[in-house]
């Protein structure tokens, strides 16, 4: 990769500009894109943790530790509320896109081709479903792209300098410590490391290995803290909830979903083209281009996430820059009028794609229900906290509603992941184990009056005990607002405990 001129001024504002401006559309994306249910428990969870409280050991969490330590950490400084979560997940994916297109601009020294690959990132219906979402993927792809250019980067300066791979290192840890699904990547990069080192390979491959490290630290102390509930909680937990591990038609399904939506198609299609363009240098340029090890990242991401125990489309938003970066070579076909007209209609039909791919996405998980839109669960959550005294607890299915209206879930309700373990038949016991509050203690506890408010919404499913909670709910508890979707009761004569299942009800941060 040949550097392009520090004079090139107008190579560093088009990267500058457009990563701008890909930041404030992510942001303003944040405001508009409806709510996905997972964005709740992350959320939660960063707010147990700003208490003090530990995962894994008081309340359940199914993923690797960093996400609810780096969002508390945020919103410590920015204020906790779902808008400043968000805001953190458009900032984690505008830098990928900044790294993304640094190195076209690096690679290319085209000001047009920054510009087409810029649009070809903002128009991608994956990006745009999950830039500014709450969940693992904005982490996922910002991880796998610095890492990645980083790494090529240090490649084309000969192999220096340190600071390259030390920080490629740390952010490729960083996403391992978020998702553990990213654990084979800082092993295929340590080979890389070793593989293209000038002379100093032991020293180099150490400095990487020892960042990596550095970054999942979290993760390391959780493990040695007590390396079977860690285990149970990233490993065992997928495997019995969500028992389609070996599923092949299931996972037929998902890649079909995935790599059969017109835009992705082509994406990979344009990404092959790239690849075999790169192929007719030779075999021995081709294995040591950056094509060869951007599709190499792409083809194995493929690979364990669809190993995963339990697939979804959105999963592959992360390799959307490594799929685009493999396939920049397309670029250069367009030498004569005919050719840049069909390269030019290829690209147009591309972002014509983009917004079925992205109404896909929000149908897929749920989200196109008008429960989900932003607005109403805003007014919700403002409508329930109004009605909610200082310190108090609240039953919600949905966690982000306790975070945003800044009540408290009962002890096993921080995670609406419960649901799903219901209603698998997942045991009594093992729910517990787990750190979930069973149906019949939930009936239980409504029973008792000892939660005042109720907020019956979003994913309260159907489930062994469904319609006899919801008539319980109707004879213990008074309608007092109907909201964005959402049924707000009040008990009709409520009992204050100190504590319910032995959780406390102090009041959470804002």
């Amino acid at each position: 990769m040949t550097p392009f001129p520090d004079s090139n001024k107008r190579l560093n504002l088009a990267v500058a500009l457009n990563s701008a401006a890909m930041l404030l559309f992510f942001f303003w994306l944040s405001f508009y894109r409806n709510v996905d249910g997972d964005e709740g428990l992350y959320l939660e969870a960063a707010r147990l943790v700003a208490e003090g409280k530990s995962l894994y050991f008081d309340f359940f969490y199914q993923q690797m530790p960093l996400i609810p330590y780096l969002y508390a950490g945020w919103m410590k400084i920015f204020g906790f509320g779902f808008f400043q979560g968000r805001f953190l997940c458009a900032l984690f994916t505008a830098l990928a896109g900044t790294a993304y297109l640094y190195y076209v601009a690096r690679k290319t020294r085209s000001f047009w081709k920054v510009q087409w690959m810029a649009v070809l990132f903002y128009a991608n219906g994956l990006i745009l479903a999950w830039a500014s979402v709450v969940k693992t993927h904005p982490l996922n792809v910002f991880a796998l792209t610095v890492s990645c250019v980083l790494l090529v980067e240090w490649r084309s300066r000969g192999g220096k300098p340190l600071w390259l791979l030390a920080l490629a290192g740390f952010v490729i840890g960083m996403g391992v410590c978020g998702r553990l699904t990213l654990a084979p990547f800082p092993v295929f990069f340590l080979a890389f490391v070793f593989a293209f080192s000038q002379g100093r390979r032991w020293a180099d491959c150490g400095v990487f290995t020892f960042f990596v490290v550095l970054a999942t630290v979290p993760a390391l102390y959780f493990f040695f803290r007590d390396p079977s509930l860690f285990l149970q909680y990233n490993l065992t937990y997928h495997q019995e909830v969500f028992p389609r591990v070996a599923d092949a038609a299931r996972r037929s399904q998902i890649a079909r979903s995935t790599f059969l939506q017109p835009q992705t198609f082509l994406l990979v299609v344009l990404a092959q083209l790239g690849v075999l363009m790169t192929a007719t240098r030779g075999g021995r340029k081709f294995l040591k281009s950056d094509e060869a090890f951007f599709a190499f990242v792409s083809a194995v991401f493929i690979a364990v996430h669809m190993a995963a125990a339990e697939p979804f489309t959105q999963y592959f938003a992360a390799i959307v820059p490594c799929l685009l970066l493999s396939g920049l070579p397309i670029l250069d076909l367009g030498t004569t009028v005919l050719r840049k007209a069909a390269l030019a209609t290829v690209l147009l039909y591309y972002l014509f794609t983009a917004r079925p791919l992205f109404e896909f996405e929000i149908r897929s998980m749920g989200s196109a229900d008008y429960v989900w839109r932003v607005s109403n669960v805003v007014a919700a959550a403002n409508r329930a906290e109004s009605l909610i005294r200082p310190g108090e607890p609240c039953i919600t299915w949905w966690p982000g509603y306790a975070f945003m209206a800044n009540c408290r879930s009962p002890k096993g309700m921080e995670n609406h992941m419960r649901i799903f373990a219901i209603n698998v038949g997942t045991p009594r016991e093992q729910l517990r184990e787990y750190g979930m509050l069973p149906d019949q203690d939930l009936y239980d506890l409504l029973a008792s009056g000892e939660v005042r408010v109720v907020l019956d919404g979003a994913y309260h499913l159907p489930g062994p005990l469904g319609d006899s909670v919801r008539k319980l709910i109707r004879r213990k508890y008074r309608l007092v607002d109907q909201v964005g979707g959402v049924r707000i009761y009040l008990a009709r004569s409520p009992r204050v405990p100190k504590t319910v299942n032995g959780e406390g009800f102090e009041r959470s941060p804002r």
